[in-house]
């Protein structure tokens, strides 16, 4: 396989060798894996079978973990009800609380790959786009079921559902050697922005600031400018970087 990669344009090729088995080595990668993860084909398939591996699912129990892609944000409807994406890809964590009706506790993360998926710039209004490069996985949406009850709120607080749903994002992503997690602040927030009233507006910031400023933060991600995303290079990029950089 190792004669195939060419992504290491550039070097000499018993040089891209050594490189590539001190990369290997050093991320746990299987050399024969990389081509196919920077081609990104059957990108759906390899997410929906990673996010069941059971390091992944360790400590959501009594949670499952699904995922969902569509050609462009808006309504999807499953056996627990209606949820308004923003973005084309999410992770649901989804719990039926009683078989003897549909109360069900919901929370959902969505995100977007830069160059494979669209970014509706006009919903960043105040957030430079600049910042985003090629690969980058863009979170801007971490959020319950709008009509969610008060049991389920209190099940997905129990296994910390805004923690659990970005490092989701992260590990998967650094697993498919995708550079960069973005989450876009509070501040910047599409629906935050379109609150009328004024009151409405402030409570609904402290509660995305906690939700989105604090929960980045806590994971490691650090932001440069007041107008830029918090941003978390992810692990695999750090060691590939640091070999072939």
């Amino acid at each position: 396989m190792k004669e195939k990669l060419s992504i290491f344009s550039g070097q000499e090729r018993q040089v891209q060798i050594q490189r590539l088995d001190v990369f290997t080595g050093l991320s746990g990668i299987d050399s024969a894996e990389i081509a196919l993860l920077k081609q990104r084909d059957n990108l759906d398939s390899h997410i929906s079978e990673y996010i069941k591996r059971p390091e992944v699912l360790s400590g959501l129990a009594p949670f499952s973990l699904d995922y969902c892609h569509k050609p462009s944000p808006g309504w999807i409807s499953q056996d627990w009800g209606n949820f308004y994406l923003d973005n084309p890809r999410a992770f649901f964590l989804t719990n039926k609380l009683s078989p003897e009706d549909d109360d069900f506790a919901l929370a959902g993360i969505s995100f977007a790959i830069v160059n494979l998926d669209r970014i509706d710039q006009v919903k960043y209004p105040q957030m430079n786009t600049g910042y985003l490069s090629k690969g980058d996985i863009l979170v801007s949406q971490i959020q319950v079921q709008d009509d969610i009850s008060s049991r389920g709120v209190a099940e997905l607080k129990k296994i910390r559902w805004e923690k659990k749903l970005l490092g989701t994002v992260v590990s998967w992503a650094d697993e498919f050697l995708f550079s960069r997690v973005l989450v876009v602040p509070a501040a910047n927030n599409y629906w935050l922005n379109l609150c009328p009233d004024q009151t409405e507006r402030e409570k609904m910031e402290q509660r995305l600031f906690m939700r989105y400023d604090v929960t980045a933060t806590r994971l490691g991600f650090r932001r440069e400018e007041t107008d830029a995303p918090y941003c978390l290079e992810t692990a695999k990029q750090k060691i590939f970087n640091t070999v072939f950089g």
